[in-house]
């Protein structure tokens, strides 16, 4: 119970999404580091709501980027996080590298314990599972909600961990992407693999098909010595997502030969 406690679902998950969360980040990126909701309408904010910015924030404080600083209301202040990965994130975006600075979000998101207990308590030792399994999770954890709290709330955290590259979804599925495998060797006896110590494994990560469904969207089949996964194309993240883990991967294999 403890552990289900550190994950916090967004109080209104059709105002707090993945990507308000990075507008909001971004608007902040042109303050000061101590700000009000209104500086940051002031900056190009999508929104005059001031409900929605306080959820967003209150989000983003949960995910250790702001804090609240003094004051009520209209006065409210919030002050950025100082640690380096934020401080980090804040100068690429001011340096106009917003790839680089999403990536620092995903960072974020990775070191979070949101992250850590998600793999720990549910995922545990199996990669492979459903939303329905996490609206279980959920559920049995935070009892007394209703079912579109678990699922709506559900989807919005497994979204969350999508754009920072832990998770990939095909359909109901949801697979955790860890790159430790067990590999069982021609005595039977299982051994942790080693990126690129299989025989006759290629340096290059592949895409092993691409297949079109009935409703006109793509899922991907990645194949890696230590990492087999889908995931279905639905958006241009999506396959940024794709991309980014075939240079990760390709980028490791590399190194882990010239050593």
């Amino acid at each position: 119970m403890e552990a289900i406690e550190k994950i916090k679902l967004p109080s209104n998950w059709g105002v707090v999404t993945p990507e308000n969360l990075w507008k909001h980040i971004s608007c902040i990126a042109k303050t000061g580091s101590v700000f009000t909701k209104d500086q940051l309408i002031a900056n190009g904010l999508y929104t005059k709501s001031e409900d929605s910015v306080s959820r967003n924030l209150s989000y983003l404080k949960y995910l250790g980027f702001v804090e609240e600083e003094r004051g009520k209301g209209k006065d409210q202040k919030f002050k950025i996080i100082e640690s380096p990965l934020v401080k980090d994130l804040i100068y690429e975006l001011k340096a106009n590298r917003e790839d680089s600075a999403r990536g620092k979000f995903r960072a974020l998101i990775t070191n979070h314990e949101i992250y850590q207990v998600i793999k720990s308590e549910f995922f545990k030792t199996d990669n492979n599972k459903t939303f329905i399994d996490f609206e279980h999770f959920l559920k049995d954890n935070i009892p007394g909600k209703s079912p579109q709290y678990y699922q709506n709330g559900g989807s919005f955290i497994i979204e969350l961990l999508k754009i920072a590259e832990v998770v990939s979804t095909n359909g109901n599925d949801i697979n955790l992407l860890d790159n430790k495998t067990e590999v069982v060797d021609k005595k039977g006896k299982g051994t942790e693999a080693k990126k690129g110590e299989e025989e006759n494994d290629p340096i290059d990560p592949k895409v092993d098909k691409i297949t079109e469904t009935k409703s006109n969207k793509y899922t991907v089949t990645i194949k890696t010595p230590n990492i087999n996964f889908n995931i279905e194309l639905e958006s241009e993240v999506d396959i940024q997502i794709v991309n980014s883990i075939l240079e990760k991967v390709k980028s490791e294999l590399t190194n882990e030969r010239k050593s």
